[in-house]
């Protein structure tokens, strides 16, 4: 569609976007329906960046500045949409302002533990220093055959259930056989034994070390510091001496913000 073609009022000739909530993260730019004009002028203020989204994608990225958009300074936009060069059609992408500014004023913390519903573990209490209070390990039984009624399996494990359908089981000491029907199985317990790798989690705010009950309702930097422990190990004999291997595990650390 042409300039010709539109009216004024459908058209973005300046972009820019200041919020009136410091603590806000990030805003999308309400466009309220118009299409941006070829080399409208985006001003990005200082504490902010913009970040060009096309068809769900993110493409460029502007720092705090004054742009004309342009094919030159779009690069990703233009490769995306097959711009060709001397491209002046008005066109239309989303924009979002993300605040890059410190944010030291949000209260935050939780004096007891959160439950997390997860798909694979159910109702998990997640607290904040790290504590381990239940262990839950979840296997799953691969069924090698449709006509197969029966999977035999070991396991230490307490409180076994099946998490994702209603077949049962025997056990027999650490002997489980579950009546499949031909399906796969998967089933969760719990343990007493200490995990194959340890973690601790330490708390600063403004740089002084706090514990975590003492955070909630306080303000200011707060910095979280995890320490993860490989404590599964084995003394492997190489070229006559004993070399201490560790099991290999990658580790990853998840947060609830709310």
């Amino acid at each position: 569609m042409g300039l010709k073609n539109l009216i004024k009022g459908q058209l973005l000739s300046s972009i820019s976007y200041r919020s009136s909530d410091p603590q806000e993260l990030a805003a999308v730019y309400d466009r309220d329906g118009r299409r941006i004009m070829y080399e409208s002028v985006l001003t990005v203020m200082p504490g902010q960046a913009a970040i060009l989204v096309n068809e769900g994608q993110m493409t460029d990225i502007f720092m705090p500045g004054r742009y004309e958009l342009t094919t030159n300074n779009m690069p990703v936009t233009t490769t995306l949409n097959q711009w060709k060069y001397g491209f002046h059609d008005t066109f239309i992408v989303d924009i979002i302002f993300v605040n890059t500014n410190e944010i030291i004023d949000i209260p935050w913390g939780t004096s007891e533990q959160v439950t997390v519903k997860d798909e694979v573990f159910g109702l998990v209490n997640v607290g904040a220093n790290g504590t381990v209070s239940t262990v839950t390990v979840s296997d799953q039984l691969q069924n090698s055959s449709e006509k197969s009624g029966a999977i035999h399996d070991k396991s230490e494990l307490k409180d076994i259930k099946n998490i994702k359908g209603n077949e049962m089981f025997s056990q027999n000491g650490e002997s489980l056989t579950w009546n499949a029907a031909g399906k796969d199985i998967f089933y969760q317990g719990s343990t007493d034994k200490e995990l194959p790798v340890g973690m601790k989690i330490s708390y600063k705010l403004d740089g002084k070390e706090m514990d975590a009950s003492d955070l909630p309702g306080k303000s200011g930097k707060v910095e979280i510091h995890v320490v993860y422990e490989n404590k599964s190990k084995e003394m492997k004999n190489v070229r006559g001496k004993k070399v201490e291997f560790y099991t290999p595990f990658v580790m990853v650390t998840g947060m609830v913000l709310s």
